[in-house]
């Protein structure tokens, strides 16, 4: 199955409105096979706080780029069958461009 399939597959069944999902918020491959091992999860979710904690050991101050993100996201993602979906460069890049700004307004 193709990452297009996968992304398709599992937006239709995130939209399918007849039971809530459950998602698992991953850190790291392990806790991403460990979901998948528990057999329970819809699918699995990793966000800004996991991947810095899980990089570098540090709160998500923004010290984690975009390209980090998703390199991270992305092994993430190899690591199991679960269908997940991350942000792709280009979003990562604009999110970064925005909080910049907002810096430099607050400054």
């Amino acid at each position: 199955m193709t990452v297009q399939e996968k992304r398709a597959n599992f937006k239709s069944q995130m939209m399918d409105s007849s039971r809530m999902k459950v998602l698992c918020g991953a850190f790291d491959g392990i806790t991403a096979r460990a979901a998948q091992a528990a057999d329970f999860f819809d699918g699995c979710y990793m966000g800004g706080q996991a991947a810095a904690a899980s990089l570098l050991g540090v709160p998500d101050l923004g010290l984690v780029c975009g390209c980090e993100q998703t390199k991270h996201a992305q092994d993430l993602a190899s690591c199991v069958d679960l269908p997940g979906t991350w942000r792709p460069p280009e979003s990562a890049a604009r999110i970064s461009r925005t909080r910049s700004r907002q810096s430099d307004a607050a400054a």
